[in-house]
Formats: C-alpha cells, structure tokens, sequence
C-alpha cells in the first residue's frame, strides 16, 4: 500500500472514531463513516487533509463538536499535517447513507423490539384465565 493510500485508511478509520452523538441516542453508536456523513476526503500536498462532512440534519446542534472532533482525531494520523473540514449544504442526508452493517444492525435492533413488545404482551390463554 502506498503511503498516500495509509494516510486514506488512517483518516477514515480516525472519522470512524467519532461517534455521531445521535446514534447513541438511538442506541446504536456509529462513526462518521459509518452512518454516511463523510462527503469526500481529499489528500493534498504535503499532508494536507481536505474533509467535506454532511450533517443528518440541518438542525443539528453538534457541528462545533464534530469539528473539534475530528480536528483531533486526523491530525493524530500519521502523514497529517492540516486537516480542513467543510460542510455539505445538500441537507440531503437519510438513512440511505448509512454503510450496510449499521442498516443491518438497526434491523435487528427493531426487530428484538418488536420480540420484547410482543413478549410483554398478554396472549389469548391470559385473557380468559
């Protein structure tokens, strides 16, 4: 692998790292890359490291978080010396965007809720005991 292509894997694993604080609220903590908000990376010259995010919602309240975020967690990757980040205006993001395991993941997390609804319900022999 060259160093160019390290320097890729490293950054996109250090995205990964940071973990969209609103898939912890749904219980499933993903990484950047994971729920399918990184736009574009671009390896410039001499380290420089050009991020295009794209926020789940236009409303979100974390961007400053996310920028500090992945300010500390690229410029640790070996190879980087800059690290600029922008941001999508498209607003277009859906779950759609999400990478396969976390779709995988949030189906088998609704289907165990749907297990459990369906467990703690009372059947038909409860009803007429």
């Amino acid at each position: 692998m060259s160093a160019a292509a390290d320097t890729r894997a490293g950054v996109l694993s250090a995205l990964d790292r940071v973990i969209d604080p609103c898939s912890v609220g749904r219980h499933l903590p993903a990484g950047l890359v994971e729920m399918g908000m990184v736009e574009s990376v671009e390896l410039a010259d001499r380290g420089s490291v050009e991020i295009e995010l794209q926020l789940t919602s236009p409303a979100c309240h974390f961007q400053h978080w996310f920028a500090e975020r992945v300010q500390t967690e690229v410029a640790a990757v070996e190879g980087v010396d800059s690290v600029s980040i922008t941001w999508s205006t498209a607003f277009d993001w859906s779950d759609d965007k999400m990478s396969e395991s976390l779709k995988a993941r949030m189906r088998e997390r609704r289907l165990a809720a749907r297990r459990a609804r369906a467990a703690a319900m009372p059947g038909p022999a409860a009803d007429h005991g």
